[in-house]
């Protein structure tokens, strides 16, 4: 009886810390200048380069206007200095940064756009032109790239810059799309990030026409990679929505993940103020190790429409128990998790498996 109540309580701590869900907490360019970004739907207070959404809830639906940058997303501030081949680490968090990011079922990747205004801080992003330059699905064991991040605060997804990319400025959109449920119509979840670099350098590498798309307009809700059943046969090959990555960017930059290890990255503690402020039209020769935030001073212009009640309402969707209940079954028997995972589950009341 025990431990049936202790594994129900177990079940719905999952549960209420998925339906949290999140957002990009903060990036970091070469492990050296960290950028943090404004909380969800909370008056800004940084110059960030991380353009702040209304809620971290997830995107639903492939057509969706907030598929684009995120919901309500608006421009930032500020923009990163960056060079062809740097990396890129995104901190995905929960809504509760302390508990990192709550799902571990589905792909991520990078997309990048050339902002038309000369200037990301005042371009409007419904109608940019999206190329690829990273994805990463599943393993042959079934293990997913989003699981690399789950439930660790201090384990970013990385991404490097092609080493050829043109200089100029351009839009980062990170992208986690959680299948837990994507079994069902409309069951996938989109989280979408975008934050506004500037890219120096004498490279000459760009998209194709046909590699760009635009987002929404790119995915469809009925795409193998977005309606898509993650359980009954977790070595199914999976077929990323999307156009493929774009022919420049070379190398492999479709794969599969890795074990995560600690980031190099300096994490953040508490509340402390890691933005840094780099201007926006020349890129510095490299990433500085002074961090200094700077009050935001103006009001953010939305970057996308605003979505209509309907829309926005389907945007909120809370996550099912059914996904509470499966991500359990995935994990790992109780002795056999991690010591840091078991001390965890004893806090709430017992073990989720024996």
């Amino acid at each position: 009886m025990f431990a049936r109540i202790s594994t129900i309580f177990t079940l719905l701590f999952l549960v209420s810390l998925a339906s949290a869900h999140g957002y990009v907490h903060h990036i970091s360019v070469n492990g050296k200048t960290m950028y943090k970004g404004n909380a969800p739907g909370k008056t800004p207070t940084l110059e960030s380069i991380i353009r702040q959404i209304s809620s971290g809830n997830p995107v639903v639906g492939a057509t969706n206007p907030s598929v684009n940058c995120g919901n309500d997303a608006q421009l930032a501030a500020t923009a990163a200095n960056v060079q062809p081949g740097d990396t890129l680490s995104m901190f995905w968090t929960s809504e509760t940064p302390t508990e990192g990011w709550p799902h571990d079922t589905g792909p991520l990747m990078t997309y990048l756009a050339r902002c038309a205004d000369k200037d990301c801080t005042t371009y409007h992003s419904s109608a940019a032109h999206w190329f690829k330059i990273k994805e990463e699905g599943r393993n042959a064991a079934g293990v997913w790239a989003q699981s690399t991040i789950f439930d660790q605060p201090n384990v970013p997804a990385n991404v490097t810059l092609p080493s050829t990319l043109a200089p100029g400025p351009y839009l980062v959109r990170h992208e986690i799309i959680a299948l837990h449920n994507a079994n069902i119509p409309r069951g996938a979840e989109f989280y979408p990030s975008c934050a506004q670099i500037v890219v120096g350098g004498s490279g000459t590498g760009a998209p194709t026409a046909a590699e760009a798309v635009l987002l929404p307009g790119a995915y469809s809700d009925t795409d193998p990679g977005i309606k898509f059943d993650a359980y009954t046969d977790p070595t199914a090959p999976y077929a990323f929505p999307g156009p493929p990555v774009a022919a420049f960017v070379g190398g492999s930059a479709s794969t599969a993940p890795t074990a995560p290890t600690s980031s190099s990255s300096p994490s953040v503690a508490g509340s402390a103020d890691i933005n840094a402020t780099p201007t926006t039209t020349q890129a510095a020769p490299g990433p500085s190790t002074s961090l200094a935030g700077t009050p935001a001073t103006s009001t953010l212009a939305p970057t996308t429409t605003s979505t209509s009640s309907s829309s926005t309402s389907s945007s909120t969707g809370s996550c099912s128990k059914k996904r509470g209940i499966r991500e359990v079954r995935k994990r790992a028997p109780f002795t056999e998790a991690p010591a840091w995972r078991r001390a965890r589950w004893r806090q709430i009341g017992g073990r989720a498996r024996k």
